[in-house]
């Protein structure tokens, strides 16, 4: 079960609030009115998500909660308004959403909120690797009925996962393992792990790869201790180059299907000409996007009216997701870098299956409308 909180004095707001998050997650919500009240219930209680009232003060608040738990997501509240806020501690907000939200909106940011940060990717300190390359080490790990997932941390923050759960789960198995595996010495340790709904527990296989980073493998309780040491020690000695720097592995290794169900084309419109200076800080946007988020650009076409695009994302990813992603992601980054309020972008996008680019005719449908 995942805990959420919701600081707001508007009981009509909150309660509204509340029944879209029972229709997109399963949550276990409180409301506070104040702050204070708020940091009293993350002392009782850690919490996954903390909804915040966007208002003067709102770094403050973000501050304060982010570092008495520095492991929840911030989402952000803001007045219904086109452009998002600019706030100074963007980099504690994993997620917006305005004041008039549609269910399908909140679902959308609450997905895109695990994955990546909505203004900037944070890395932890230490050496840097691309999580494109991270998830493609964690490829290399047979995903079956012994390992159904594999995961990275460092430090107790989650870099990368590759498998059957989703990254909320993934994450979340970070922070279980994380608590006391920090101050552990053992190189590997087991343990189970319960999940809402399941009758099953989780089996965690946790295998030390440097004093700072390790990875873990979930699997069935009945699994073999000793095929998942074998696979462990494939998976670690990988790993270990490729943080020390050393591993010839790059993006291109990643091992993307070439089903049409992966490879999206999209497009949107600008609502205004793009004047030429933006064109190559957009795409830069773009191509920062799927790195973090273990994507490939297959084709960019950015003009003056509109953006066009073939990104093959990992399975899993839906088209609507991979579209909001792109648009939303480049224009808060363009926004950020401008120091402006301004949107780029006009409502709505087209975004098939395909491999390939759209035809001439299909754009000019699209860009008609």
């Amino acid at each position: 079960m995942e805990y959420a909180l919701i600081i707001n004095k508007d009981l009509t707001f909150s309660r509204r609030l509340r029944q879209s998050l029972a229709k997109v997650r399963q949550l276990k919500v409180i409301v506070v009115p104040t702050v204070v009240d708020a940091q009293l219930a993350i002392m009782r209680q850690a919490q996954d998500w903390v909804f915040i009232p966007f208002a003067e003060d709102v770094c403050k608040t973000a501050v304060s909660l982010y570092n008495l738990q520095p492991d929840t997501r911030l989402i952000l509240i803001t007045p219904p308004q086109k452009s998002r806020p600019l706030v100074p501690c963007a980099d504690k907000i994993e997620g917006i959403i305005r004041q008039n939200w549609h269910d399908d909106e909140l679902r959308e940011m609450m997905e895109t909120a695990v994955i990546s940060n909505p203004f900037e990717v944070a890395v932890p300190s230490g050496n840097q690797v691309d999580t494109a390359i991270l998830i493609a080490a964690l490829q290399q790990v047979k995903v079956d009925k012994v390992v159904q997932t594999a995961v990275i941390a460092r430090d107790g923050a989650y870099l990368a996962h590759w498998g059957q759960h989703t990254i909320t789960q993934a994450r979340y198995i970070v922070r279980l393992v994380g608590r006391e595996w920090l101050s552990a010495k053992s190189q590997t340790r087991l343990q189970f792990m319960s999940q809402p709904g399941d009758a099953d527990d989780l089996l965690l296989y946790t295998y030390r790869v440097t004093d700072h980073d390790y990875f873990i493998f979930t699997a069935l309780p009945e699994t073999p201790i000793a095929e998942l040491r074998q696979r462990a020690a494939g998976l670690a000695t990988l790993l270990s180059d490729l943080l020390k720097g050393n591993a010839a592995i790059s993006i291109d290794d990643v091992m993307f299907s070439a089903r049409g169900d992966n490879s999206y084309a999209v497009v949107w419109r600008a609502i205004r000409a793009l004047p030429a200076k933006l064109h190559q800080p957009i795409q830069t946007a773009i191509e920062r996007l799927a790195t973090a988020n273990a994507c490939r650009i297959i084709h960019t076409d950015i003009q003056s009216t509109y953006v066009h695009l073939v990104i093959s994302c990992p399975s899993g990813k839906g088209k609507r997701w991979v579209a909001n992603l792109f648009k939303k992601g480049s224009e808060t980054t363009i926004q950020q870098q401008s120091n402006v309020n301004t949107p780029l972008w006009d409502h709505g996008f087209y975004v098939t299956a395909s491999k390939r680019p759209l035809t001439d005719l299909e754009l000019r449908l699209f860009l008609k409308k």
